[in-house]
């Protein structure tokens, strides 16, 4: 028995705690583009992030109990606390970081708070149907964390003061912050091959770490040529952003794929949709649809979790199940079984997510939350913000905002 946990420990705390740092240090300062919103952003990401963990073992643990896809009678008994736990507290805090991005400069803590539990609520039963009756697979997260965090932030954004944030001159960076956020980036990218095999084991685990390197490289790759080829430069959006689409591409197969140039080039064309999203189709959103959406989180997270999903479609039924096990009894036999729980897997997904963000999302916009007045700024957030700091870090201020305040001060 000790040396079981002797090996848990020994090769599981490591990968625990390279997520621990990309969730509190890289989604942090990744975060910290917005230039009059960098205090908030990292307590905000710290606080929640605790309690997005907590209230992810507790679901995760009963929709499983609950939802366990065999013939036996549901139990409900304690939920074990290990390091496993842990780790899958990491993964519901990295879906309401997902979050997070769509909402960011437009919440408050008590929003966040029902916003987070609620999708924590939605995200344990999601993963429990799509993994214990379903049958997908999805090994890196990039259906049932990336797509769910995102989807489900990009239908709660619609009730943030869309028009307020559409008019707010707030929402800007500068050479510092960017700086602050590609030290976010950087530690997103260093340790992404521990979000991808945290919870893999022996040759599984270094099959999912080799290709998720390599396809972390090939995204880099794809982002700085999509860079190169709109504008002749480096774009900081896209570095800081697109470059991570690799990673995200990888996920639901990295523990599938078996060709190191096949994982280069998934890699590159997650990175390099991800810039064309970033430049293209987010600005096309915005201004269709008016989603407002802070971090570009449809960019990174949702349309590559989307790509990440089908690449394991076509990576299932390119590898004819050779080296991979686990395939899925619950639908059709065989491969097409495995593909159709991976299509039902990730349109469920999206759909749970879409759902419990509107109804979240409206929760949320009721008065008795009290939304904040001043828009992508610190200044309803930290104490004495106004008074505290140098008033050139205030400027561009929300004209609507501080006209009101003048009018309410007269």
């Amino acid at each position: 028995m000790e040396e079981k946990y002797k090996d848990v420990t020994q090769n599981g705390y490591p990968a625990f705690q390279d997520l621990h740092v990309m969730i509190f240090l890289g989604f942090a300062f990744l975060m910290t583009f917005l230039r009059q919103a960098q205090l908030s952003t990292i307590l905000y990401n710290w606080i929640v992030s605790v309690w997005a963990m907590e209230w992810a073992i507790l679901s995760v643990g009963f929709w499983n109990q609950v939802i366990h896809g065999g013939d036996e009678a549901m139990t409900l008994e304690k939920i074990p606390i290990s390091l496993e736990s842990m780790v899958i507290g990491d993964f519901g805090a990295a879906a309401a970081m997902i979050t997070y991005g769509c909402v960011l400069g437009k919440c408050n803590l008590q929003q966040l708070f029902f916003l987070v539990f609620w999708q924590m609520v939605f995200y344990g039963l999601n993963a429990a149907i799509g993994f214990n009756i379903i049958g997908s697979t999805d090994m890196g997260g990039s259906m049932f964390i990336h797509a769910f965090g995102a989807y489900y932030g990009l239908a709660a954004t619609y009730f943030f003061q869309g028009k307020r944030a559409e008019a707010s001159k707030n929402a800007k960076s500068d050479y510092n912050s960017e700086v602050c956020a590609l030290i976010g980036t950087l530690f997103l990218w260093m340790y992404y091959p521990s979000f991808n095999g945290a919870l893999a084991a022996g040759v599984t685990q270094q099959r999912v770490f080799v290709n998720t390197i390599l396809a972390m490289m090939g995204g880099t790759m794809g982002a700085m040529s999509v860079s190169k080829i709109m504008f002749g430069k480096l774009e900081m959006e896209i570095m800081l952003n697109a470059a991570l689409g690799g990673g995200v591409g990888i996920g639901t197969s990295s523990d599938i794929i078996q060709a190191p140039f096949a994982a280069m080039l998934i890699g590159f064309c997650g990175g390099a949709l991800s810039a064309w999203a970033f430049k293209k189709l987010g600005p096309f959103l915005q201004e269709k649809i008016n989603l407002q959406d802070t971090c570009g989180v449809h960019s990174l997270h949702g349309l590559p979790g989307i790509y990440g999903g089908c690449v394991s479609m076509v990576a299932i039924s390119l590898t004819e199940g050779k080296g991979f096990e686990g395939f899925s009894d619950k639908l059709d036999a065989g491969i097409g079984g495995q593909v159709g729980a991976q299509v039902l897997g990730l349109v469920m997904t999206i759909g749970v997510a879409i759902f419990a963000g509107a109804t979240g999302g409206f929760i949320c916009s009721l008065s008795c939350f009290n939304p904040p007045h001043a828009l992508f700024k610190d200044d309803d957030h930290i104490h004495e913000a106004e008074t505290r700091y140098p008033k050139k870090f205030f400027i561009d201020t929300d004209e609507k905002y501080a006209q009101a305040v003048v009018d309410a001060a007269e």
